[in-house]
């Protein structure tokens, strides 16, 4: 009678935790965050026609342009000599990344936030698509939203993790406006 107890209670322990969920953290590690369950959900696609990530520093300026295929684009125009460079992403890799821009809402951040009289920060410039409809975030400081720092993060993780090969192509990465860090403040 013991070994059947024990029995069910092996069997009963083995098919409660078949039920669990696989969790898949997203591409980044910061604590805070929680991960986003994988179950059965339906795969939502890539939310934007094109994303343009932008940073702008004192020793250069460089985007990356995510679009609705698996290879991402980069563009370095400072300093000189431009280059252009594209990478391939895995399919679990895209996933990922699908899963980060369906996660944030950017309707709901303002188009500039910017610290006054702050020299040696990186800049950072948001370009969305969606059919006509474009926006635009602008960021200098630290005084931005949380979850858009996280967000940054993110992308900055993922561009280091990925392999970038030259390419001669002609990239268009949209107007984003004059993507410089700001001036110095004047001289007292």
């Amino acid at each position: 009678m013991k070994k059947q107890i024990i029995l069910l209670n092996f069997l009963f322990i083995l098919i409660s935790c078949s039920k669990k969920q696989e969790v898949i953290s997203l591409p980044f590690d910061d604590q805070e965050v929680k991960s986003l369950p994988s179950g059965n959900q339906e795969a939502r696609p890539f939310p934007f026609d094109n994303f343009v990530f932008t940073l702008a520093d004192s020793l250069r300026i460089y985007s990356i342009k995510f679009a609705k295929s698996d290879t991402i684009y980069a563009h370095k125009s400072d300093p000189y000599p431009i280059e252009n460079s594209y990478a391939i992403l895995k399919s679990k890799e895209r996933e990922k990344l699908i899963k980060l821009f369906n996660g944030i809402d950017f309707t709901k951040f303002d188009s500039i936030y910017t610290e006054e009289h702050l020299y040696g920060r990186q800049a950072y410039v948001l370009g969305i698509s969606i059919g006509d409809k474009r926006k635009k975030i602008s960021l200098y400081g630290n005084k931005f939203p949380k979850e858009l720092k996280i967000f940054i993060g993110s992308l900055e993780q993922i561009n280091a993790k990925l392999k970038f090969l030259p390419t001669k192509k002609v990239l268009d990465f949209g107007y984003l406006g004059d993507v410089w860090a700001p001036p110095p403040p004047p001289s007292m």
